[in-house]
C-alpha cells in the first residue's frame, strides 16, 4: 500500500491519468508476486512501473522527469536513483511481465 501511495504521489507531479497509476500499481503487484521485496528495491520498482505504465497507456513520461521529482520530493538516500537505473529496471520488469503489458481496467465501462 505504501508503494501505491508513492506511485500516486509521483503521478500527481508528472500529471498522468488515474488509468496510468492503476496500471503501474498492477505491474508492481505482478512483479512482487514473482520476486521478493528484498531482491529488488521497491523505491526503484515503483517509479519504473509508473514509467512503463505511462508508455503502455500512451501517456509517456520522460525518465528524467521522474528522477527530477523523486529527488525533489524525497531527500532520503534510498530514493536516489538515476535515469540509467530506471531504464535498467524497466527491462527487468518487462521480463517479469513476460512482455505482456495489457491490463484490463473497469474505467471505460464505469464511465459509460
Amino acid at each position: 500500500m505504501h508503494m501505491a501511495n508513492y506511485i500516486l504521489k509521483l503521478a500527481q507531479h508528472v500529471k498522468v491519468r488515474q488509468r496510468v497509476v492503476a496500471t503501474a500499481v498492477t505491474y508492481m503487484r505482478h512483479v512482487y508476486t514473482r520476486k521478493s521485496m528484498t531482491e529488488y528495491d521497491p523505491c526503484l520498482v515503483a517509479p519504473t512501473c509508473l514509467y512503463l505504465a505511462s508508455k503502455a497507456e500512451e501517456r509517456t513520461v520522460q525518465a528524467r522527469l521522474l528522477v527530477f521529482y523523486i529527488k525533489k520530493l524525497y531527500s532520503d538516500e534510498k530514493f536516489r536513483y538515476e535515469i540509467k537505473d530506471i531504464l535498467e529496471m524497466e527491462m527487468k520488469i518487462l521480463e517479469f511481465l513476460n512482455y505482456y503489458l495489457v491490463v484490463c481496467h473497469p474505467y471505460r465501462t464505469v464511465s459509460q
